[in-house]
């Protein structure tokens, strides 16, 4: 082989693993994202359908002016998930998230079919609910 097919062939093979690569990087997605957004004073949306049994990355996220809680069932009930860059003790989910404004929380979560309340515990945060519904997936 000459120094230039040598080279050619080196060229193809990087061409060939670059589509490779950015085809996988864009089919596949770890996780369902679900974001809940916390503003002065609700939770939106306030009604979430996630499948079961699937991963799920939960991100909250507090575009308010005050400091909210993020508390739920699904944080006391079933194993989750933190992403790191979060800033999220995983000891305190079942007390809830306190979030800043400015803040976000991320969980992954896969969770079995039921139905997950959300809500802001803090006095005077009364209307701040929500629910997840986690659903089987259809059989057909």
């Amino acid at each position: 082989m000459s120094r230039a097919s040598t080279l050619a062939w080196g060229l193809g093979v990087v061409k060939c693993l670059a589509v490779l690569l950015l085809g996988l990087a864009a089919c596949s997605s770890e996780y369902q994202e679900v974001s809940i957004i916390v503003d002065e004073f609700r939770l939106s949306p306030a009604l979430v359908d996630v499948p079961a049994g699937q991963p799920v990355l939960l991100v909250v996220r507090n575009q308010g002016r005050e400091t909210h809680r993020f508390q739920s069932t699904l944080l006391a009930q079933h194993r989750v998930e933190v992403m790191p860059d979060s800033g999220t003790q995983v000891d305190a989910l079942e007390q809830g998230v306190p979030l800043a404004p400015g803040q976000r929380l991320e969980l992954v979560l896969t969770l079995p079919p039921g139905v997950y309340h959300f809500r802001c515990p803090i006095k005077g945060h009364r209307g701040m609910q929500g629910i997840i519904v986690v659903q089987s997936p259809v059989q057909t």
